[in-house]
């Protein structure tokens, strides 16, 4: 007796306008044979019955594309059964299930040997593949999170050396870049308050050496050499001045 899912896929195809033509006629003669209820022979499940079943074993056996090779083969001589499209799917899921447990491995793989970019580029590769992968969206975020404490350091690293160089400005405005990131990152709130400090006093002794140098020029064209050169030393000895003492 014909099988229901094989009278399905007949009447359904002898109605489907992507027939080709030349095809017709014999999904027509098929439909008559399935209304009189009588066997075709691509679809005799007792004829394909052994080939899916190595195809089951070599799936079980994990030799997917030997599994596949065997469909491939009763497909194309002519065979059809909504069986051969379940082994099918069976199949492509272990694939897909392997090529997802191979990619979660090269990640870790690649975090451990501190590659966390090509970590990350396998994980959207998981990703594209199952979007709510959740051991992929995991890694995901742990890589990203990783990748930004390096970004963060390298602008904290930067900050800190404008800062050594009397560079306010710029070590401000990295400050400012970490903490858009990370309000309350602890570094970055320690260097802020010490760019304040450094700047209040650059400008404090700035403030001195321009009073100084102005008495100079004040007492030399007075023609006080002696206080002029009172001023002079002075002025060496704020411009020897530790530039960076302890904020503390």
């Amino acid at each position: 007796m014909l099988t229901i899912p094989c009278a399905a896929w007949v009447t359904s195809a002898s109605e489907r306008s992507a027939v080709p033509i030349s095809e017709r006629g014999r999904h027509g003669d098929d439909l008559e044979k399935v209304l009189k209820n009588e066997p075709l022979p691509y679809c005799n499940l007792d004829k394909i019955g052994p080939f899916l079943q190595e195809a089951k074993g070599a799936l079980d056996l994990g030799k997917l594309d030997e599994a596949s090779d065997i469909l491939d083969d009763l497909e194309g001589r002519g065979y059809w059964h909504s069986r051969i499209e379940e082994v099918r799917e069976q199949v492509q899921q272990a694939k897909t299930t392997g090529q997802i447990e191979k990619l979660l491995q090269q990640a870790t793989e690649y975090i451990a040997s501190d590659k966390p970019k090509l970590a990350l580029n396998s994980l959207r590769r998981v990703l594209a593949i199952e979007p709510e992968q959740k051991e992929a969206k995991r890694l995901v975020t742990e890589v990203e999170r990783l990748l930004e404490d390096r970004d963060l350091a390298s602008l904290l690293e930067s900050a800190q050396s404008a800062l050594d160089n009397d560079d306010f400005d710029v070590a401000e405005q990295l400050i400012k870049n970490v903490l858009s990131s990370r309000s309350n990152h602890p570094v970055a709130l320690s260097l802020s308050k010490q760019i304040a400090q450094r700047r209040g006093l650059f400008q404090d002794r700035k403030r001195q050496e321009d009073a100084v140098f102005e008495k100079a020029v004040k007492a030399l064209q007075s023609g006080d050499i002696s206080t002029a050169f009172r001023n002079a030393e002075e002025l060496v000895r704020l411009a020897n001045f530790d530039k960076h003492p302890d904020p503390r």
